[in-house]
């Protein structure tokens, strides 16, 4: 267990390195950016360290979920404003800078807020006692059956579709039917991380250890798989975070990862998620040749650029929201409403009794200033609002801030908890995943999260507990 060592002269250098390049970057508007972006980085920088002093890693849940918002909460909105990319396809047309401005400094009192949860939440803890006492007999009796129920679940969509390339072209023509699969693609796109796990208990860990090769032909076989198992419908993130979770396990579980790695990694995240867009907009037409980044009308100047706004901020849509609140005056918040059915979602066949509003409908009100009735209109929407944009819709602009506080005491509990797993220990194979579902927590909006949650992990949870089931862990609770 480490001390509390806060690196301060680094934090204060980087941040002002920070603020440096928003200044050159935007320009002389950058006067309105540079205290947001000096002291939110200070602030998430010293939280960062301090959990990485009590023991943690860039996988664990608030040194992750703090990298990322030092660029989604913090250069996120003086980016938008220097590349002039604020909202792919905006129903109208606004000024964004006053708006950019003012999400700008809300971000600063949610950071302060976010920060102050975490930092009072936040404690060194001690290691788990647990011995690696599975057997491999358990592994190959729940983990075979759970691989064939994943795999036939797999191939079952597919059969509905003739076929992969009739599943492929289906995705092109009419991305409506694949409505009402959820719960197949929850068992079926848990093969490839039942597979590596079924993997990793039946190997031996030192031997994998000494042959890298072995570690990255595994790799490329998950990647493959990660692909056909949701990829090819159209899920960038499908991929991506099977990818996060595969180099967390590396970097936890077999041997830390060079900063260099982790960098080639990010490149490799960010090219891929440039070039798939393609196959996400087209489908198998894209591999005609006909078509360029261009045509899928997903992003406005530099694609990586929009990428970055687009996937790993929400600050345009923030932005745009505030306007519509204060420009339209007519929204009523939901309070609560779009939480309820999220939740209600995770019921087959069960809708919400409280006749509450989707996250959807709700969205469809201040977004595009439509009249909806939640109990007779099914409305469609693709915008990702995110905690904060989530609470704005169910308690309006003020009140939405709060959730920053609740994160930061829930993801730095989560911390707590995770770094009380001692590597050796299985569980710490989830170590990744509870890190990135943290990060889902703030970027995402709820009925995503749910999804998500119950998609990539519920399986894998299962799995791993089944295996230890004989083993009391009450302990747990002590360290959280």
């Amino acid at each position: 267990m480490s001390t509390y060592n806060i690196p301060m002269i680094k934090i204060i250098f980087i941040s002002c390195f920070l603020s440096t390049i928003g200044v050159l970057f935007v320009g002389i508007e950058s006067v309105y950016f540079f205290i947001p972006i000096l002291f939110s980085s200070i602030l998430l920088l010293t939280t960062y360290y301090k959990s990485i002093s009590y023991g943690s890693t860039v996988f664990h849940p608030i040194p992750l979920v703090c990298i990322i918002m030092l660029w989604s909460f913090t250069l996120a909105p003086a980016a938008a404003v220097g590349l002039d990319s604020y909202l792919i396809l905006a129903p109208k047309n606004i000024n964004w800078l006053p708006w950019m401005v003012l999400i700008s400094w809300i971000y600063l009192f949610g950071v302060i807020l976010f920060c102050s949860a975490a930092t009072v939440t936040l404690k060194p803890v001690k290691k788990i006692k647990f011995d690696r006492t599975y057997s491999k007999k358990k592994v190959i009796l729940f983990g075979i059956p759970l691989l064939a129920i994943s795999l036939l679940a797999q191939m079952y969509i597919f059969s509905r579709f003739g076929g992969i390339l009739g599943y492929m072209q289906s995705w092109t023509d009419d991305k409506s039917m694949f409505d009402g699969l959820g719960v197949a693609f929850m068992i079926s796109e848990a093969f490839p991380m039942l597979l590596l796990l079924v993997f990793i208990f039946l190997s031996n860990k030192n031997a994998i250890k000494k042959r890298i090769w072995i570690i990255a032909l595994v790799f490329i076989v998950f990647v493959i798989l990660k692909i056909i198992f949701g990829g090819l419908r159209g899920s960038r993130s499908n991929t991506i975070w099977g990818l996060f979770w595969f180099a967390g396990i590396v970097h936890i579980y077999y041997f830390r990862l060079k900063f260099s790695q982790i960098v080639t990694g990010l490149i490799f995240t960010i090219g891929f998620m440039t070039i798939y867009t393609l196959y996400k907009s087209f489908g198998v037409d894209a591999f005609s040749g006909n078509y360029n980044l261009d045509d899928t009308a997903r992003f406005e100047g530099n694609p990586i650029g929009d990428i970055l706004l687009g996937d790993f901020s929400r600050a345009g849509v923030h932005a745009y929201i505030l306007s519509q609140y204060y420009d339209l005056g007519t929204y009523v918040p939901k309070l609560g409403s779009t939480y309820i059915d999220a939740l209600f979602k995770i019921i087959p066949l069960v809708d919400s009794p409280f006749n509450s509003y989707s996250k959807n409908a709700a969205a469809a009100e201040l977004f595009y200033g439509l009249q909806v009735n939640p109990n007779s209109e099914d409305i469609h929407n693709s915008r990702i609002f995110g905690v904060y944009g989530e609470g704005v819709l169910n308690f309006g602009p003020f009140f939405a801030v709060f959730s920053f506080p609740l994160a930061g005491f829930l993801i730095s509990k989560l911390d707590n908890l995770t770094r009380a797993i001692k590597h050796t220990d299985p569980r710490a194979l989830l170590i990744p995943f509870i890190s990135n579902a943290s990060l889902m927590f703030l970027l995402s909006d709820t009925d995503n999260f749910v999804f998500f949650v119950f998609k990539n992990g519920f399986l894998i949870i299962f799995f791993i507990f089944i295996i230890l089931y004989s083993r009391s862990h009450s302990k747990i609770n002590s360290y959280v």
